[in-house]
This record gives structure tokens, C-alpha cells and sequence, in this order.
């Protein structure tokens, strides 16, 4: 075995890509990126499984989404960011419309009637878990501006709205 010692061995990493300080893994920040990556997996999945062509573009744009917010928070771009954030929500708030003028839930959902729905509804969690990192770290600024605050809220409202379109089509 290599004597050589890795920096991360010792439980440290790269805090971002401007500030080079080296940052315990266990900081709020690595929660951040971690659940993001997890979110972006589960997305993933949900784009291999599901048939419906317009919904798959509306997952690859969240997944785009995703990498864009990653690329916010490493280079500190916050304020660059915001007209792009904008048409990610415009585009959510249409597909959350579209879908919501369907009928509308009336019971709460203990057993999600297909694949589809239930890997949505995994990622709508994760996403909420994604959106508590924010508020969670001093190192990100997402929670200052308004227009971040309503991504990462409405992340987790089309990801449920999708679900439930997947549990309509089974229910009609």
C-alpha cells in the first residue's frame, strides 16, 4: 500500500470552486451538494421509466436546472443567476398549472399506484430535502433572494404535480 496520504483522508475537501479553503466534510455545504446529487440520480431514473416525451423534457430541464444551481453556488454567481431561475419557474408554474386543472386530489396518497409515480414522489422529497440545505449553511446566499427561494420551493411542486399526473392516468 501507497504511503501517500490524501488531503480527503483526513476529512477534509474543497469548500468551492472561488474559495479553495479546505472545509470539513461533515459542513452543511457537502449536504448541499450531496442531496442535489442524489436528487439528480433519482431524476434520472425517473427519465429511463417514463414513456411520456414531454414529461421526460420537463425532467432533463430540472436536471439542467440542477447542474445551473451547482454552478451559482460554486462560482458565487447569485446575482448573474436570477434571469435564468426566472424562466425555470415561468416554465415550472405552466406545467404545475396545466397539470392542477385536472381533478384534484382529494385523499391523501399512502401507496403511489405506479413506478412513475412513486420515483417522482422520491425525488419530491429529496427536493424538499435539497431546498432545507440552503437555509442549513452560511455558506450558500440562495436564502437572501427571493427568486431562489421560490425555485427550491417549486422544485418540490412540480415534482408532486408529475407524481400525481402519473397517479391520474392509473386512476381514469
Amino acid at each position: 500500500m501507497s504511503k501517500q496520504v490524501h488531503l480527503g483522508d483526513q476529512g477534509t475537501t474543497q469548500g468551492s470552486l472561488v474559495n479553495a479553503k479546505r472545509l470539513s466534510k461533515g459542513d452543511a455545504i457537502f449536504d448541499f451538494y450531496g442531496d442535489g446529487d442524489e436528487l439528480i440520480a433519482v431524476i434520472n431514473l425517473c427519465i429511463q421509466i417514463v414513456k411520456d416525451s414531454n414529461v421526460k423534457s420537463i425532467l432533463q430541464g430540472i436536471v439542467e436546472s440542477i447542474y445551473f444551481v451547482f454552478s451559482v453556488a460554486g462560482l458565487e454567481t447569485y446575482d448573474q443567476g436570477l434571469t435564468k431561475i426566472g424562466r425555470y419557474l415561468s416554465e415550472w408554474e405552466r406545467v404545475i398549472e396545466k397539470i392542477a386543472k385536472s381533478k384534484r386530489l382529494h385523499k391523501f396518497i399512502l401507496i403511489w399506484p405506479n413506478k412513475e409515480a412513486a420515483y417522482l414522489n422520491w425525488a419530491r422529497s429529496i427536493s424538499r430535502r435539497w431546498e432545507r440545505t440552503i437555509y442549513r449553511t452560511d455558506k450558500l446566499r440562495f436564502s437572501e433572494y427571493e427568486e431562489y427561494r421560490a425555485y427550491f420551493n417549486r422544485l418540490s411542486s412540480v415534482l408532486f404535480e408529475l407524481s400525481l399526473y402519473f397517479t391520474k392516468l392509473e386512476t381514469k
